[in-house]
């Protein structure tokens, strides 16, 4: 945490620092089931839907279509469980319980959560580099 002063007030903020949700051992799964390059293939396909569902989730958000965020949100948790996401999962599992609840605070503060862990998963997972020595 950081502190400033401003006209003998202080104002503080707030670094939100989430550690990455990425599972390797579902990842080195995939690899060593499919193959190397097979393996990244399928692993960016699905990031690449994650990262298109998240975009149409925060669209649905923007116009107040609660239905249809909760199910990119339900989408989002079957496509993150496959790929080794479980924790993101979690998150978007709670975005739609607070759908269900109607709890517009919640809401605002779990689809945010969702998209920073979004951005850092998916770039996590698909930079994890080629020689990494995977699990068998």
């Amino acid at each position: 945490m950081q502190n400033s002063t401003i006209t003998g007030g202080n104002v503080q903020y707030l670094t939100i620092n989430e550690p990455s949700v990425v599972e390797i051992n579902a990842i080195a799964s995939i690899q060593n089931s499919l193959g190397p390059d097979s393996g990244r293939d399928v692993v960016e396909r699905a990031a690449f839907e994650v990262s298109d569902r998240l975009s149409r989730m925060e669209y649905a958000l923007m116009n107040g279509d609660l239905d249809k965020t909760s199910k990119i949100a339900s989408g989002l948790v079957s496509i993150s469980q496959q790929i080794g996401l479980t924790k993101f999962a979690e998150v978007a599992s709670d975005l739609i319980s607070a759908v269900d609840s109607n709890d517009f605070v919640a809401i605002a503060a779990i689809s945010n959560r969702l998209l920073r862990q979004g951005e850092r998963a998916l770039y996590d997972a698909i930079n994890l580099p080629d020689d990494e020595p995977y699990p068998s």
